[in-house]
């Protein structure tokens, strides 16, 4: 579990997150119970839900007996959310669930290898392709936008396929997730609606890896990566989104 994308407030981007976000969540809610009037009492802790029991005849709650419930967003669902909203913190704990179905260690370095199985299994060769962790934040991350491009048309050669479920999360330019706020001016209007893509940045890279029904029909996959940027990567932005937007032009 986690609030507010396993950061310690809404709209808090930088900085220190909680160091257990599934506790921060519990807190969350006591605070949430206290502030209407319902007293709560202990710490929030971890431990093991205890063994479900009958309801008692006499109407009290008995320990194992379930109050409410909540039933998680698919895997899907959640996929999508993690890609339109670019949240990392989503796509490691993914990553980790991976590991867990897989067998292996629910670490960094068990989801690393499970991702990099599932993948491959796919049809996406890996051998050279780098990956530190799941979520692209690290340095040592390195893959081509040819690989970027050849992932998003195995999505696309069918949609209904359990990879193809992610199309669905690809943020749509100027009006969703991570590109609400882009493709806003002259040069780059001609993409807005039409571009779906993900996002990518660290300080000196960019990246937007999408595709586009074009001015013709046809169906454009591309993707554009800068390396290396001096400026910053807010500086390249909107060079890449003009490009985004020729294709959808041409």
């Amino acid at each position: 579990m986690a609030l507010n994308a396993g950061r310690v407030a809404p709209g808090v981007l930088t900085g220190a997150r909680p160091q257990d976000s599934a506790v921060a969540v519990g807190e969350a809610f006591a605070a949430a119970l206290e502030s209407v009037g319902v007293t709560t009492s202990g710490a929030i802790t971890r431990g093991t839900a205890p063994v479900a029991e009958a309801s008692a005849t006499s109407g009290q709650v008995q320990p194992g007996t379930g109050l409410a419930s909540v039933s998680s967003a698919t895997v899907a669902e959640q996929t999508q959310y993690m890609l339109e909203e670019s949240d990392n913190y989503v796509a490691e704990v993914l990553a980790r669930m991976t590991a867990a179905k897989l067998g292996l260690d629910a670490s960094n370095a068990g989801a690393v290898t499970a991702v990099r199985q599932v993948v491959t299994e796919l049809g996406l060769p890996m051998d050279d392709i780098v990956t530190t962790d799941n979520c692209g934040l690290a340095t040592g991350n390195l893959i081509s936008p040819k690989r970027f491009v050849e992932l998003l048309t195995l999505m696309l050669d069918d949609p209904s396929s359990d990879i193809g479920q992610a199309l669905q999360g690809l943020p749509i330019a100027g009006l969703t997730g991570s590109l609400s706020g882009r493709f806003t001016s002259s040069s780059q209007l001609p993409g807005a609606g039409l571009v779906r893509a993900k996002t990518g940045s660290l300080n000196q890279v960019t990246s937007l890896s999408g595709y586009v029904v074009n001015s013709d029909g046809r169906l454009l996959v591309f993707s554009i990566l800068g390396n290396g940027l001096t400026d910053g990567a807010a500086a390249a932005r909107p060079v890449v989104d003009a490009a985004a937007a020729v294709l959808a032009q041409s």
